[in-house]
């Protein structure tokens, strides 16, 4: 397994309220943000705010986070992502 697996487990179980079920054996994945998120607005402020660089999406009526975790991301990249997602949906 790589090791950008270990990177993504805990931190999408934590995004996605662990509604994955079995942990699929992938890099990355999409997760829908909560019905009311402006997903352009989220974008800007995890960029401009918090230096967090990652799509988001609309699809079927809502708005999605695609994360994916390459090569080069760090530890420190993904708790940045989730920290920065938790604080402006207001679960920090």
């Amino acid at each position: 397994m790589l090791r950008h697996h270990f990177l993504l487990r805990p931190d999408i179980a934590y995004l996605n309220h662990g509604s994955f079920g079995a942990w699929p054996d992938f890099l990355g994945c999409a997760l829908p943000l909560p019905g009311t998120t402006d997903g352009a607005a989220l974008h800007r402020r995890l960029r401009d705010v918090h230096l967090v660089e990652i799509p988001i999406t609309e699809f079927a009526g809502r708005s999605w986070l695609r994360v994916s975790i390459q090569g080069y991301n760090t530890r420190q990249d993904v708790d940045r992502l989730v920290v920065a997602v938790a604080e402006e949906l207001g679960r920090a």
